[in-house]
């Protein structure tokens, strides 16, 4: 007896460990998979604007305000324009000394104009290095946002004054196991699914609440986080009264933290229902073998009971005792398997819903839709990565990737693109392709968006036509090679000069698109080292792409 509740104590002990280490890996792969995509989603949020200051900044209309020329009015409406346009929720203009000279809510209850945020330390990172960005709650609204700011220059390049956009970073994903936080260069939390922990320092460190204040970043809270210890990759992290397992990763643009964090109390329950489906398959086996060893015992007495008998007899009846014997281990397989098979496949299905990561079809669908549909999100998602990463290089003025880029297939994925989007009408588009040609170019990413912006303003501008006629040429002469556009549609206003375009201006009607396609398809063009023109001949429209060899 003593070793029998021997064995039992040590099977319990033993059970109870793979429990724990059980429920570890599975917290772990969870709060890891919570954690990439929360780092995609903080990433994806704070890259949104990016671009926008830097575009804006060009508008000459800023400098020649701050040069003393400009129309304060007509700036604080194009201002306006551009925040509803892009989603942002301040555009402002700061002079030199950091004093407002223009904002996007000149009409609106609070304005800026006339408030100085010379102390803000986005002020003098745009003004010394060209851009900067910051987080803070605002010190006139009250409200927390993200600013992005850009360097605005003269003629000479002397930066004279910096443009700065606000935005809201709303993050979509919200687990319903896991919760998390973003904290800032300050180890202050400045982001969380969990509104009482904002401002709470992640990491206590010496001068940083002195920092937040003279910043004026925001009010510093005390009572922060006990980080505990490490174990397999995951912090054990302390807030209050309560315990949470976490597992801490970085938001590279930012210098940014962002922790994912687990309760224990959840914790304590996956452990639990790991343990009892163990113990359960521990006692379903246990039974087993009891009933096992005592078929085996009936089966020996049987067979001393019959081995007085004939040979004949006792082979039949050592042969008639093999028989129960499997059939009772069959019928104690089916039994351990019924017992298995539902836990097992409820683990799968909460897996695959936590890998859809609730933005998949619903379950009542054909699962071949569902993988056809993850399959195209996936492809999506990875070109918007690559179009938002190139833009993010092109922004900061950082070097684009060179890469071989095949002309003719740059033209089929922009139609390709725009047939699945718009296949009512994108179909009219016909295409001239010679045979296939390769040439060095800095960005094909850039190319396909410059195409795209092109034919889906020729879209737009037969729109409503009996027969609308798109062409899509590529030409190549004498070492120059580029793309013709051409549509039968009315063409550009008489006033829209494509050599002074502005941000903001555009041929399509009010509310249709930011007015920005045509400006960044001029930049990006003249970015790849080529010349982009239009010309109206005979009812025709033509936006003409031209490189020279120099230039791929």
């Amino acid at each position: 007896m003593f070793l029998t509740w021997r064995f039992f104590r040590l099977l319990f002990g033993f059970i109870t460990v793979a429990a724990v280490f059980w429920a570890a890996l599975s917290a772990r792969q969870l709060v890891g998979r919570h954690q990439q995509v929360l780092i995609l989603d903080v990433t994806s949020e704070i890259n949104r604007l990016t671009f926008l200051p830097s575009v804006l900044a060009q508008d000459p209309r800023l400098i020649n305000l701050l040069e003393g020329q400009g129309d304060v009015d007509a700036l604080n409406d194009a201002l306006a324009l551009w925040a509803r346009r892009s989603g942002a929720e301040f555009v402002f203009l700061m002079d030199g000394s950091g004093t407002v000279r223009a904002t996007s809510n000149a009409k609106g209850p609070v304005s800026f104009l006339g408030q100085n945020y010379g102390f803000r330390p986005y002020f003098h990172g745009a003004l010394n290095n060209g851009s900067a960005s910051f987080f803070a709650v605002g010190a006139t609204t009250g409200e927390p946002g993200y600013f992005l700011a850009s360097a605005v220059a003269n003629a000479e390049g002397r930066h004279e004054g910096v443009l700065v956009v606000k935005a809201r970073l709303q993050l979509e994903m919200t687990p319903k196991t896991t919760t998390w936080l973003v904290a800032d260069d300050l180890d202050y939390v400045i982001l969380s699914g969990r509104p009482e922990w904002l401002y709470r320092p992640w990491r206590v460190r010496e001068g940083q609440g002195e920092s937040a204040l003279s910043q004026r970043r925001y009010e510093p809270k005390e009572m922060g986080f006990a980080l505990g210890p490490q174990m397999g990759g995951v912090q054990f992290v302390r807030q209050g009264i309560s315990w949470h397992l976490a597992q801490v990763g970085k938001i590279e643009d930012e210098a940014w933290t962002l922790a994912t964090l687990l309760p224990v109390q959840t914790f304590m329950l996956m452990v639990l229902g790991r343990l009892l489906l163990l113990l359960l398959i521990a006692a379903v086996f246990m039974l087993a073998l009891a009933l096992y060893r005592q078929q085996r015992r009936q089966a020996q007495d049987l067979a001393r009971e019959v081995a007085l008998a004939t040979a004949q007899l006792r082979t039949a009846q050592g042969e008639l005792v093999k028989a129960e014997n499997w059939a009772v281990l069959g019928a104690l397989s089916t039994a351990i398997v019924h017992e298995i098979n539902q836990p097992l496949n409820s683990l799968r299905f909460d897996l695959a819903s936590l890998e859809r990561l609730g933005r998949l079809a619903p379950a009542r669908r054909d699962e071949g839709l569902v993988k056809d549909v993850l399959q195209q999100t996936r492809m999506r998602g990875d070109r918007m990565a690559r179009i938002v990463e190139t833009l993010r290089l092109f922004a900061r003025g950082h070097s684009l990737k060179r890469e071989a880029v095949d002309l003719r297939s740059i033209a089929q994925e922009a139609v390709h693109r725009l047939r699945e989007e718009r296949p009512n009408t994108a179909q009219d588009i016909h295409m001239e392709l010679p045979e296939a040609a390769v040439v060095q170019s800095q960005s094909a990413v850039l190319l396909v968006q410059v195409l795209v912006n092109l034919l889906t303003n020729a879209l737009a501008a037969t729109k409503g036509q009996d027969a609308p006629k798109i062409d899509l040429r590529l030409w190549q002469d004498a070492g120059a090679y580029g793309f013709e556009v051409r549509d039968s549609g009315p063409g550009l206003p008489q006033d829209l000069d494509l050599d002074s375009l502005e941000p903001g201006q555009s041929g399509k009607p009010l509310g249709e698109g930011f007015g920005l396609g045509l400006f960044l398809s001029k930049i990006f063009v003249e970015r790849l080292g080529g010349v982009l023109s239009y010309s109206y001949l005979e009812g025709t429209s033509c936006f003409r792409l031209e490189f020279g060899d120099e230039h791929a």
